[in-house]
Order: C-alpha cells, then sequence, then structure tokens
C-alpha cells in the first residue's frame, strides 16, 4: 500500500453548474480545474510579458488578468478572487516542492499526486500536521 498527497486542482466547491452558467457577482469563488488552469494560463502570459517583478504581479498584470479571465470565463470575479486562488496555489506550489526536495517523494504525472512509501509519510506526518492523504 502507497499514501499519497494529492494536489488540490480538483474542485475546491461544488460544481453544481459550468463555470459561465454561475453567477457573476463577486460572491464567493468557487474554483474547479478548468477554472484553475484558466488562470494559471494567463499568469504565465503576464511572465512572459514582463508584468511580475520580485516574484510579485504589478498591477498591470493583474488587471490583465481579470480582464482575461472575465473574457474567457463569464465570471465577474475582482483581483482579490484571484489574487487569492494565486496564493493557494503558491502554498501547494511549496509544500510539493518541499516533498520532492526532500528525496524520499516522487511525482507521479499520470495521476497528479506525490507518491512514497507508508515509512516516508509516517515520518513526514509526525512532523508536518498540514498535510493529508489518502490510501491507494
Amino acid at each position: 500500500m502507497v499514501l499519497i498527497w494529492q494536489m488540490a486542482s480538483r474542485s475546491t466547491r461544488s460544481r453544481r453548474l459550468p463555470p459561465v452558467q454561475q453567477s457573476e457577482s463577486p460572491s464567493r469563488a468557487k474554483w474547479t480545474s478548468a477554472l484553475t488552469r484558466i488562470l494559471v494560463d494567463l499568469l504565465v502570459e503576464q511572465v512572459r510579458q514582463g508584468n511580475k517583478r520580485n516574484k510579485s504581479f504589478d498591477k498591470k498584470a493583474w488587471e490583465c488578468v481579470c480582464e482575461d479571465f472575465r473574457e474567457k470565463t463569464g465570471l465577474a470575479w475582482d483581483n482579490e478572487q484571484l489574487k487569492s486562488r494565486y496564493a493557494a496555489l503558491r502554498k501547494q506550489y511549496v509544500i510539493v516542492k518541499s516533498l520532492l526536495d526532500h528525496g524520499d517523494f516522487k511525482w507521479d504525472p499520470a495521476t497528479g499526486v506525490v507518491m512514497a512509501t507508508d515509512e516516508v509519510w509516517d515520518a513526514y506526518i509526525k512532523v508536518c500536521n498540514s498535510c493529508f492523504y489518502c490510501h491507494d
């Protein structure tokens, strides 16, 4: 049996309606994998355009991302909602990177999970309570 740490790229909220049918009000954002992918692609484009300096996106970048996100999804989410998702993704990245830097953890690109043996997970969990895992 292998324990895995699974990325939270899945929906973080209910996916009852397709993205374009969700309310356009700036209420709580309901992120799906597809919406996250759109946001990431838009942020990558801003990096390519030079609108990220000192590890931060500038005001122009967030304005462009917000406008382009609205055009692609039909959702009128504000900069703070998009920034919040970006911050959550950065936290996930830091966790995954630290696991992979450990050496005993491996990334499985087919499943999108970090994998390790039971012994490795047990040792890690003793020092880190912020991860979640499931049995495979």
